[in-house]
């Protein structure tokens, strides 16, 4: 029997999304604890925006770790996550991370950044941002929620550290990697991110600035 770790990630940029669900994908091929992975790519239309959606599953071998779980064969191989059932949420945009809230429980680690994409040019999206909860509130309701909530503007500390914005995403795999040592491995994480990336050494250094972070 198995365990399994389902994993959401939740934003408005499909780029984004695709990063960070490419590396967490391909550790899984190469990760001994981890005997299958299922996901599954989905999207809502909310107002203006178009949420987007990654899921991933994990199946890992319980003889060397174990959630004490109690799932049916059905459960093991379907690619969606029941709801309440997300161990780890990875929120690129704060109120898409909000609207997603229904997958979170008191065993889930939600990781935001909470940088809005929103256009602020656009007087749709301006009003838009009127009527939603403010960044405070977010956070406020997902501590009640979940286990553990992570919560910086990653855009920002990129943006100051490397001059480019797509660190963030690296920034957020390093304090994945750290949150969840019993799953993912530093080194291998490390490797493929080496492997997969054209951005340089600072990928990298990205990685290891949110290993440290927590």
């Amino acid at each position: 029997m198995a365990d399994i770790f389902n994993i959401l990630i939740i934003g408005l940029n499909n780029c984004e999304l695709t990063l960070i669900g490419t590396i967490l994908r391909d550790f899984a091929k190469i990760s001994p604890l981890i005997k299958k992975v299922v996901d599954n790519i989905d999207e809502i239309n909310s107002n203006s925006r178009a949420i987007k959606y990654i899921g991933i599953r994990y199946l890992i071998d319980n003889r060397i770790y174990s959630f004490e779980q109690n799932y049916s064969k059905e459960d093991l191989i379907s690619p969606l996550i029941p709801m309440k059932d997300a161990h780890l949420i990875i929120g690129l945009d704060p109120l898409a991370t909000y609207k997603s809230r229904s997958y979170i429980s008191e065993k889930t680690v939600v990781i935001m950044n909470v940088n809005q994409n929103l256009k602020r040019n656009s007087i749709n999206n301006i009003d838009e941002l009127k009527n939603q909860p403010s960044i405070g509130e977010i956070i406020d309701v997902l501590d009640q929620l979940a286990r553990r909530t992570i919560s910086m503007n990653f855009t920002d500390l990129a943006q100051l550290q490397f001059n480019n914005t797509i660190f963030s995403n690296y920034i957020i795999l390093g304090i994945i990697v750290k949150e969840f040592m019993g799953i993912f491995n530093r080194k291998k994480i490390v490797e493929l991110i080496s492997q997969t990336n054209k951005l340089g050494t600072d990928s990298i250094k990205a990685f290891e600035l949110g290993y440290n972070l927590i």
